[in-house]
């Protein structure tokens, strides 16, 4: 498969070389945008920049007034890197050229005989695409209206109970380690299958065998009236440099499932129209595995309308209101919705990311299900990110509940 995915690779990079010799330009006056975007087709957005491709004289011919920057040549083809683990620099190196760094994006050029070696490094936490114009990587520019305010949602919004969510997410941490495919696996499954039965829900440990070995997601079913389903998720499992010894998993990813339980625990005496489907997956860590099984074994998605994915709520350092919606393009009428509840019910400001990897939705995506991951904006600089550290100290519960409201909100104006 490895070969196969270097052929195609190197095959497009080919194609692109003889097509013509290009620049790369970045455009950081956000008020310039929609023009040069109008002017240039092939253009990249990346969070603060828009990078632009053309020829050696692009900007000549484009006459926009204001508009004065130099182009660098590529050194071979243009790409994409992302990594989850908050430096994407180290993987690339120094035989790349970099043109443009956000958050956890490298936009960069590389020469043919780099690629190879690059591809091999790929891995859950780190990945590699190819790069054209007319691409939305990360968009900052999210113009859209708070909706009118629905008053049964709103109340049900003000009875998130924080300290329930405190008393949770330290019940998770005292685990001391949630690793994947141990010997504890089954009793975790156990523990959590007891409080959505406790809730009342139609509860189901669902066992799961891969490579790694044998694990166990949790499922709870609130039963609607339509035969419609949406999903709610977030995987419990957790890792550290020293996974099967302490990982607390606070943060990643204690914070979203207390999030899925807080909200299962909210709605379960509501009447709503849809089924509510409350999924724990084991096996995040080790490459989405648990949710791969799950997905695997969903006989018939056309009733699916929505999944919501929780990694990673709680940790925000320099910005205090942004986070970030994540999904691919065809969902996007689903992105903008959840976008409008955002600006309804919370003060959050959604950033929206279209190139979806590295957590339980890519699954549920790769069926073409519209789903979003609502995660913190600035995970790829928490410094207890895979750490022993990662429990109760950097926890902002403040913003997890803030993003906790909307995930709930979103759940509520499709049911009500």
């Amino acid at each position: 498969m490895k070969k196969i995915v270097v052929f195609l690779f190197v095959v497009f990079a080919v194609v692109f070389c003889f097509a013509e010799e290009l620049y790369i330009y970045s455009v950081s006056d956000m008020k310039l945008f929609d023009r040069v975007q109008n002017a240039c087709k092939r253009n990249i957005e990346l969070g603060d920049k828009l990078l632009l491709l053309g020829g050696k004289n692009l900007i000549s011919t484009l006459n926009i007034n204001g508009l004065r920057i130099k182009g660098e040549k590529l050194e071979g083809n243009l790409y994409l890197a992302m990594s989850k683990d908050g430096d994407v620099l180290k993987y690339l190196g120094k035989s790349v050229k970099i043109h443009s760094v956000y958050g956890p994006y490298a936009v960069f050029s590389a020469e043919l005989k780099v690629l190879e070696s690059l591809l091999d490094k790929q891995n859950y936490q780190f990945k590699i695409v190819r790069l054209k114009g007319g691409t939305v990587v990360a968009t900052q520019r999210v113009e859209i209206k708070a909706g009118i305010s629905n008053p049964v949602i709103k109340s049900y919004i003000e009875k998130l109970d924080r300290d329930y969510m405190k008393n949770q997410l330290q019940h998770l941490i005292n685990y001391q380690t949630r690793y994947s495919f141990m010997p504890q696996d089954k009793k975790l499954a156990e523990d959590m299958k007891s409080i959505f039965s406790e809730f009342g829900y139609q509860t189901e440990i669902k066992e799961f065998t891969c490579y790694k070995g044998k694990s166990y997601n949790i499922e709870a079913v609130k039963k609607g009236t339509s035969g419609k389903r949406i999903y709610l998720v977030g995987h419990v499992d957790s890792t550290s440099r020293k996974p099967k010894v302490l990982a607390p998993g606070g943060d990643d990813n204690g914070s979203g499932s207390v999030g899925v339980i807080a909200i299962a625990r909210l709605i379960k005496d509501i009447k709503l129209k849809h089924d509510i489907i409350f999924t724990l997956f084991m096996g995040e860590e080790q490459g989405i595995l648990g949710s791969n099984a799950y997905v695997q074994d969903l006989n018939n998605t056309d009733d699916i309308l929505a999944v919501i994915n929780m990694d990673m709520i709680s940790f925000r350092k320099n910005l205090k209101y942004t986070f970030i919606l994540e999904s691919e393009t065809f969902a996007k009428p689903f992105v903008l919705k959840m976008a409008e509840i955002c600006k309804t019910y919370t003060w959050l400001k959604p950033e929206i990311h279209y190139r979806a990897w590295g957590s339980d939705h890519v699954p549920f995506l790769k069926k073409k299900i519209p789903t979003v991951l609502t995660i913190e904006k600035e995970y790829d600089i928490n410094p207890n990110y895979h750490q022993v550290t990662d429990d109760m100290r950097d926890i902002d519960f403040e913003y997890m509940h803030e993003i906790i409201k909307l995930n709930l909100a979103t759940v509520l104006d499709y049911s009500l």
